[in-house]
């Protein structure tokens, strides 16, 4: 059996992409782009597999075995041992619901389709739980390598000897295309599919297979000149940085963009084989070595840490970044001595191997999977009475507002949706004239203004369009560019419509939209005047207060997680909040059509609070109240007395 000479330099280059990625998931704003290094590493793996297959396919001794074999010992000792202290350590510190979760994408994972799983199962919804939290999220990428390695060899396998050189190149750069124009043009229309999945991601592990058989045919050769290798190397090296400083998480991704830090790879590997000068050398140091050598346990290890934190603590400060850091290198470092360089070289046939090294661990997961969710999360902590009777006592049942079926929020709104029923507010029976429009920041008034409506005898229809601002002008300056299209197919279904309506209550995420267009706020009074001169009357609803740190699950979580505050949460663009609502207020001024409200008055006491005077949580997440804590809020304003003019009298009167 044939075997690849050692290439130092490649260990340097998992170095930076693992060191990329890990930057990223600590803190994205150090590396807005850091996230490409999963990327760096399918180029690695698509090379290195490909090159040894091309060798063994032209001696004529691949065995389909021995590569299984091979990629077995290599991959999943270290995999197994990583998603079994996960499961088990989640089990004790996350909620049952979701140590149920951790333990059904541990069962996939098992199987190498955790990428499979994220795809179906993952809520990416609006308001979904952060998939930061997620502890065995990272191993979407494992499923995509391990799913090209079941492909990659039976193709080759049936072509290889069959076609000329020509023919596989030009099959391979079409092949490269083809998943990356998957990747473009579904990327709004099917976003997890085209994040998570194989045909998308291909073609960044295929550019490594095309490297390495241009090389084995001596279509391209190893750079001899310093100053090509240089070049060649900087080149590389150029398109690596390009990628981690400007690619980010608005572009829509993998796509053809992916090809910037792809072919960075490439000519990178390219550059440094058989060099050790110029600029490949500067990557061969031990310090750099030793974490290429770690970084498939660091890439392992680093993600189920971050969510641990995460999940009790919130967002990662300096100093819990550094510690994590440090934890993970740790942790790699350990894993690669004494489980990685434990099961690598063992001699074992095939079909021990698979029995000691895949179907006992295998077995052993899923036993432990299948109890914790027999359990419905407990696990262990099922014998323990005292956190099963704490946790009684303190379980927050907040719905997601867009489980309530009369929240009529979609990501892309569509005619139908403007003659749903369920989207009326009061009587069904005839389409108001009342229309409550904007994104989820209008939507949860909903339960306040249901509360104002049925004791004062009117009703509405409501329609929120998510992260995506109501507005008569283009959305392209406000929304991340991989949400624009739906944003702008639903205000062109909107727009129309609103000539059916008397009275338009309208509401924002208006601090984001400024955040990214200072015109925003322009945009939004030229649209509000325009429609005001047509004989509608609007009412604007203020923003409410935004706090980072809070989690409605907060006093759940601390009875697992130490020293967990709950009470004390930030308040987030406070000053930029204030400033909004209070130009908005200025403006309604201007124009008696026009009329401005907000109840911060009642979140914001001596400070502004996600909790009432009671210590009940209002808030769903950090940025939206809860559906029956805004019909609460309806309530309380209405029984004392409080209950605005605007919303009796005016609305009904039209």
């Amino acid at each position: 059996m044939s075997k690849i000479a050692y290439q130092t330099h490649i260990d340097g280059l998992r170095a930076i992409a693992v060191l990329s990625v890990i930057i990223f998931h600590i803190n994205k704003h150090l590396l807005p782009g850091g996230f490409v290094g999963v990327d760096v590493f399918f180029v690695i793996s698509g090379y290195l597999i490909s090159k040894q297959i091309y060798q063994e396919l032209d001696t004529k001794s691949f065995a389909i075995v021995e590569f299984y074999r091979r990629r077995i010992k290599r991959i999943l000792p270290a995999a197994f041992f990583v998603i079994g202290s996960t499961t088990v350590i989640a089990q004790f510190i996350y909620l049952p619901g979701d140590a149920v979760e951790v333990s059904e994408s541990a069962l996939w994972s098992t199987f190498s389709l955790a990428n499979v799983y994220f795809w179906l199962f993952l809520d990416s919804g609006y308001f979904a739980s952060s998939s930061y939290q997620i502890p065995l999220l990272h191993l979407w990428s494992l499923g995509v390598e391990e799913q090209f390695y079941i492909f990659w060899p039976l193709i080759l396998m049936a072509i290889y000897r069959f076609i000329s050189n020509l023919q596989f190149i030009l099959l391979l750069i079409t092949t490269i295309l083809i998943s990356c124009a998957i990747g473009y043009f579904w990327a709004e229309s099917a976003h997890s599919f085209v994040y998570y999945m194989l045909p998308s991601r291909a073609g960044e592990l295929l550019i490594g297979a095309l490297l390495a058989y241009l090389l084995h045919k001596d279509i391209l050769l190893p750079l001899k000149s310093k100053l090509y290798v240089n070049v060649v190397s900087g080149t590389g090296i150029l398109l690596l940085l390009l990628s981690l400083v400007f690619i980010d998480e608005t572009i829509a991704f993998p796509g053809f963009y992916a090809l910037i830090p792809t072919l960075g790879a490439a000519l990178f590997i390219w550059s440094g084989i058989g060099q050790d000068t110029g600029i490949p050398k500067l990557f061969i140091n031990e310090s750099l070595v030793f974490i290429g050598k770690i970084s498939f346990s660091a890439y392992l290890w680093h993600w189920p840490i971050l969510a641990f934190y995460r999940y009790g603590y919130g967002d990662v400060t300096l100093f819990a970044g550094i510690i994590i850091f440090l934890l993970t290198i740790l942790f790699a470092w350990i894993t690669f001595l004494f489980v990685e360089q434990r099961f690598r070289y063992s001699k074992l046939t095939f079909l021990k191997l698979c029995f000691r090294q895949f179907v006992l661990p295998s077995i052993l997961l899923i036993i432990i999977s299948l109890g914790i969710i027999h359990t419905n999360g407990l696990g262990l902590r099922l014998f323990l009475s005292d956190y099963n009777s704490s946790l009684i006592a303190v379980k927050n049942n907040a719905l997601a507002p867009n489980k309530y079926d009369y929240v009529c929020q979609y990501w892309k709104v569509e005619t139908k949706h403007l003659t749903d029923k369920n989207c009326i507010i009061g009587n069904k029976g005839i389409e108001p004239k009342v229309l409550l429009w904007g994104d989820s920041n209008a939507a949860h008034y909903i339960g306040m203004l249901e509360y104002f409506a049925k004791k004062s005898g009117w009703s509405f229809r409501n329609i929120h369009h998510a992260s995506c601002p109501p507005i008569d002008s283009s959305a392209e300056n406000y929304v991340p560019e991989r949400l624009y299209k739906n944003c702008q197919s639903s205000l062109d279904v909107v727009l129309p419509m609103l000539d059916d309506y008397e009275t338009l209550i309208l509401s924002a995420n208006y601090s984001d939209y400024l955040q990214r267009d200072p015109n925003f706020l322009e945009q939004f009074k030229k649209m509000l005047m325009k429609y005001s001169t047509q004989n509608k009357k609007i009412i604007i609803l203020g923003k409410a207060p935004v706090f980072s740190s809070f989690d409605r699950k907060c006093k759940e979580k601390s009875i697992s997680y130490f020293f967990l505050n709950c009470d004390e949460v930030d308040e987030e663009n406070k000053l930029m909040i204030q400033e909004i609502n209070l130009e908005l207020s200025n403006f309604s001024h201007l124009n008696n059509k026009i009329e401005y409200y907000d109840i911060n008055f009642l979140l914001c006491d001596e400070k502004c609070s996600p909790y009432d005077r009671n210590r009940k949580v209002l808030y769903f997440d950090k940025s939206h109240i809860e559906i029956q804590s805004s019909i609460q809020i309806g309530k309380q304003l209405f029984e004392s007395g409080k209950m605005p003019e605007l919303f009796s009298s005016t609305i009904t009167q039209r």
